[in-house]
């Protein structure tokens, strides 16, 4: 998020104006892009070093992933968590 930010809707960032609206808005949570954005997808592909562990929270799973996650970093499981979601929804 951070390169999105500083690099990727930078005034000289190489992208197009119509990329730089895609980004921006879905940063904001105006719209959904997810078709355009999964082409990007390759660039974090190749940003991670062999032999990572790649550590994945399901939506439908969220409370067990949550946790299971949890333990496997020396944490404590929890019951009955509650996330926000008020950030899933396109804003008007």
């Amino acid at each position: 998020a951070n390169e999105l930010a500083s690099l990727g809707l930078a005034d000289d960032s190489g992208s197009s104006e119509e990329c730089k609206q895609l980004a921006s808005d879905m940063l904001r949570g105006k719209r959904q892009y997810e078709a355009h954005l999964y082409y990007n997808y390759q660039y974090y592909l190749e940003s991670i070093p062999p032999k990572s562990n790649i550590l994945v929270i399901r939506t439908e799973h969220m409370e067990e992933d949550w946790n299971s996650i949890e333990l496997g970093l020396g944490g404590r499981q929890r019951q009955n968590i509650t996330f926000p979601h008020d950030n899933s929804k396109p804003t008007k």
